[in-house]
């Protein structure tokens, strides 16, 4: 079977879509195996998950089963489907269709909320990680600012001057300290509705914080309410990040498929990402976030038919890709991936290499803005670039590592995506990649980098969180994939059993493994 889906070189419409792949019915028979097997592994053995001597998953001792959260995940993922078929049955009536997509995201959102708390210690696992320096660092960081403007002008020389060993909050710039000091100043600013905020967390939340404090879990920080509002909002706002980070995806495969009949599909399948909720309290979900908002206008300028629109929106993907090098250097690799799609499609289409432009324009733009504030950026990064060097080198991430990435990646992604790449590719071949037009371009180059990315040894094991800002860019192709093969109930139903699979999955590994580096004792 070859793929007949054809698409139009200049707008990248659609014609026809019927991709040939594995059939949907292998992929739930492989998935739901998968699934078994981690659970086996995780919950029945004491296998060491990982290399030993170097690094591995801790678990916990022992896993008492979340009744409760677990019925509200099941009722609402059963709540999900419903609004998703509503959504793609609902073709002629937009009210009715919104009505059922707003739906499909609350069911999400509350799914994503009962995973949280059906973990040993629900969501203060998760404000843990933000508060405990070894985990992420960042607030504590920022707790010891005590002028912002001081501090971010002269950040190059804090990370010039490194001495003994490096520690991971010296290989990153300062958008994550940024990003928290912002935060804990909008907590001291405005004490009464951050707390009114921080409210909407659950009791247990509540207890762990309170403990907390009183046993002083976190001795670096300081003795301030208001640190610990902070962390309970960083939360808040990564949940709030997955929701859109779901409608990115489905307003990219929207756009990529040029059909919205499926897009109730779609916004399902965008719960079968175990890594950012497994993950969450890791700052690697804001950068899940901010890639999904890249990917989404730079899928807008790959298929824009107007020059302007495409103009404006390469731009504003080049700032986007600006503000995230500001977070980490890792989206060197995205600004690599946009290169090298613009480049290979501007050799017969010359208006490609104008978009490459606008896109370094905007990028650009974030440097200006940087140097404007007195931050030197460019020296920040090529600091941060020495750190990085001797922190990879302390931390032995050799070769043996490259045997490790891809079966976390099939663990944290989930097997199916793997399982789909095939149809990106049918019917292409390298000398073609000339002639097609942007957005195959697009999976093309997300395929070549996820490689990239799986050998690479700097992962180190820990490619589900560090591939993280990747993981749109991978996603939103496979989920436009996995929605056009569904033409008929029994591949509908086929693609939602699916997607329950993962969920499983992703409840099982939430209740046995630990988020938080510190509390080995819990």
């Amino acid at each position: 079977m070859t793929d007949s889906s054809q698409t139009d070189p200049d707008t990248g419409a659609v014609k026809a879509a019927r991709p040939s792949g594995v059939p949907l019915t292998l992929v739930l028979v492989l998935a739901a195996s998968a699934v078994g097997l981690v659970a086996l592994l995780v919950v029945c053995t004491s296998l060491h998950l990982g290399i030993p001597g170097e690094w591995g998953w801790r678990r916990y001792a022992q896993i008492d089963f979340p009744w409760i959260e677990c019925t509200a995940i099941v009722l609402g993922f059963g709540f999900a489907c419903f609004c998703a078929h509503i959504a793609d049955a609902a073709r002629g009536d937009r009210r009715i269709r919104g009505i059922a997509l707003l739906g499909l995201l609350v069911a999400l959102a509350w799914i994503d909320v009962h995973v949280l708390l059906a973990g040993k210690i629900g969501l203060t696992e998760n404000i843990y990680a933000i508060l405990d320096r070894h985990t992420t660092g960042y607030l504590s960081e920022a707790a010891r600012i005590e002028d912002g403007g001081t501090y971010f002008r002269d950040f190059h020389n804090l990370r010039s001057k490194v001495n003994g060993a490096v520690h991971h909050l010296d290989v990153h710039p300062p958008g994550n300290v940024l990003f928290s000091h912002l935060i804990l100043r909008a907590c001291r600013r405005f004490p009464r509705a951050t707390q009114a905020l921080a409210s909407r967390l659950s009791k247990d939340a509540h207890v762990g914080l309170s403990q907390a404090k009183t046993f002083r879990y976190f001795e670096d920080l300081l003795d301030d309410d208001a640190v610990y509002r902070a962390a309970c909002l960083v939360v808040l706002l990564f949940l709030a990040g997955m929701t859109v980070t779901r409608i990115c995806c489905m307003a990219a495969v929207s756009r990529l498929s040029r059909r919205d009949d499926r897009l109730g599909l779609a916004g399902l399948a965008t719960l079968a990402a175990p890594a950012p909720i497994l993950f969450l309290g890791h700052y690697d979900v804001l950068l899940f976030t901010l890639s999904s908002l890249w990917t989404l206008v730079l899928v807008v300028g790959l298929t824009a038919t107007e020059e302007r629109r495409r103009l404006a929106a390469m731009c504003v993907a080049g700032l986007l890709a600006g503000v995230g090098v500001v977070i980490t250097l890792g989206y060197g690799v995205l600004i690599a991936m946009t290169t090298v799609i613009l480049l290979t499609h501007g050799v017969r289409h010359r208006r490609s290499w104008l978009a490459l432009l606008a896109f370094y324009a905007g990028g650009g733009l974030i440097v200006l803005l940087c140097y404007g504030a007195g931050v030197r950026i460019i020296e920040i990064c090529f600091a941060c670039m020495r750190n990085n060097t001797e922190f990879y080198l302390d931390t032995s991430r050799s070769w043996r590592w490259i045997l490790v990435n891809p079966i976390e990646f099939a663990v944290f992604f989930g097997i199916p995506w793997l399982l789909v790449l095939p149809s990106w590719y049918r019917g292409s071949s390298i000398r073609s990649l000339f002639e097609v037009d942007g957005a195959t371009l697009f999976r093309w180059a997300a395929g070549v980098f996820l490689v990239y990315l799986l050998i690479h040894p700097y992962c180190r094991g820990e490619i589900a969180r560090l591939s993280l800002l990747f993981t749109p860019v991978l996603f939103v192709p496979c989920i436009q994939t996995l929605v056009e093969r569904v033409d008929d109930r029994k591949a509908r139903i086929c693609s939602i059993a699916i997607v329950g699979t993962i969920l499983v999955q992703i409840v099982v590994l939430r209740l046995s493994l630990k988020l938080a580096f510190f509390h080995g004792n819990l």
